[in-house]
Parts: C-alpha cells; structure tokens; sequence
C-alpha cells in the first residue's frame, strides 16, 4: 500500500482482527462479535470473500509471510488453522481458554498463542506442525528429503511398517536449497521410510 493511500473496501467496521501476508496480496480480517466470520482478498483488499472458519467472536488473527498458512483465535477458546490461504480450517488440539492473541513465524510452521481474563485461566500455548517427508524417485535410487528448519528431525527405515524396529538411516546427508537430502540405494528403496520428530 503506497503512503496516504486509504482502503478501497470495507467490510464492516467491527472487523477490526486482521492480518496480511508480507507483500500485502493476501489479506484477512476478522470480527469479534458473536458468530463474527473471517473474510479473506487475494488482491491486495479489491475483492473480499468469507472463509468457511468457525462463526465465533474471533480475537487475533496471524499469517506467514506468504499468506498461505494463517491461524485465528477465539474468546470462547478456539483455535483454527489454515493451510491454505483461508479456503479450510480446521481445529487444533489447544486446552480451551479466553485466547486474546496469537502469533505466527514466517513459515507458519511454528505459533503461539495467549489467553487472558483471570489468573485461572491466563496461559500461552505453542504449536509447531510436523516435518514432512518428501520422495522422488529416480534412476540413481529414492529421494528422500524435508525442510533444514526441522533440525532435531532423524529419517528411520523399517522393512515392515508394522514392526517397532524402526532403525537411523545411516546414509550421507546432503543439504540443497533448504532441504535436507538422502539418496537411497535402488536395492533399499523397497523399506519404508518416515521421520521422528521429538
């Protein structure tokens, strides 16, 4: 938004929760007010269409930097998250308190939220996502690979996915373009994979 430029649209004057991505195309606002909605522009504030987020009295509303991860909170003790730039929403597993702001890193993997009111009740709670494994298959073997940020994430291999005797893949980890990279061996490729995350 240029200096001195003024909003082109509003919603409604209550919806005064709000939150952009950082180049400021991918914008959110909220209500508190009782069954309040979440509206959600992806150009820059033009247009506005509701999201499908819970009808509450929502508090705080955060966003990644890319405006594709966004989490609200509620005074009656809910927290949504998206991951998708607002399109759906889906519940967390966050105790239920008068949360009264909430936090988000750039990436979006990583939140915090607060709880206010009396001393019962005041509270901050934090929610990470988890590490995702991703694979591509090629001539030289299997591809494993997930984001450098996950650092105390370990890559265990079974050969029955039911057994508990998962094993540390012991081969040579090689870091490209913020991702953490393990080539598998064709003869290995038929074990099954996954991360541990603590």
């Amino acid at each position: 938004m240029q200096p001195g430029r003024t909003l082109q649209k509003k919603i409604c004057e209550s919806y005064n929760r709000t939150a952009s991505s950082a180049d400021g195309v991918r914008l959110f606002a909220g209500t508190g007010t009782t069954n309040g909605l979440i509206f959600a522009s992806t150009n820059s504030g033009a247009d506005w269409v509701p999201t499908s987020a819970a009808r509450i009295s929502w508090a705080s509303i955060a966003s990644s930097t890319d405006g594709t991860k966004v989490v609200a909170v509620a005074t009656k003790g809910l927290i949504q998250i998206s991951t998708d730039g607002g399109v759906s929403w889906w519940n967390t597993t966050s105790p239920l308190k008068p949360w009264i702001s909430v936090a988000s890193s750039t990436d979006g993997n990583k939140l915090v939220a607060a709880a206010g009111g009396d001393a019962e009740s005041d509270q901050i709670y934090t929610w990470q996502t988890a590490p995702v494994l991703n694979s591509s298959v090629s001539i030289n073997g299997l591809l494993l690979s997930w984001p450098v940020l996950w650092t105390g994430a370990t890559l265990l291999e079974n050969s029955n996915p039911t057994s508990p005797n998962w094993t540390e893949v012991t081969t040579e980890l090689i870091i490209t373009n913020g991702q953490n990279q393990v080539l598998v061996a064709p003869e290995q490729s038929y074990n099954f994979y996954r991360l541990s995350y603590p």
